[in-house]
């Protein structure tokens, strides 16, 4: 009876955990630089692609978070300069949470979520 009853409490725990933390859910979408044409996409939550249309010698790839874990950043290959680069993600990339796409020496642009 007494493994019934810390049985019954772990899952009562467990549900309880889980209704309160704050859930990450995975994206898919676009994302665009600010002051240069270049994008990056993510699809089905783990394919992405960081495109560079502007031939001007700065590179660009993807900065992303993942739901597994959202406090770890991570970055795609560098496209070339008026290139794309594309990548699946990894059991370690998958579900991404979070993606901005970044140019050499210009910056960052906002976050997708």
């Amino acid at each position: 009876m007494r493994k019934i009853w810390i049985s019954l409490l772990v899952g009562l725990f467990s549900l309880v955990t889980l209704a309160v933390a704050p859930s990450a859910q995975a994206v898919s979408g676009t994302a665009y630089h600010p002051t240069d044409p270049s994008t990056g996409h993510v699809r089905d939550h783990h394919w992405y692609k960081a495109c560079d249309r502007h031939v001007d010698g700065h590179r660009v790839r993807l900065h992303y978070y993942t739901v597994f874990n959202p406090h770890f950043l991570l970055y795609s290959a560098w496209a070339p300069s008026g290139g794309c680069t594309q990548e699946v993600g990894t059991t370690l990339a998958a579900n991404i949470s979070q993606f901005r796409i970044c140019v050499e020496a210009e910056g960052c642009g906002p976050w997708v979520r």
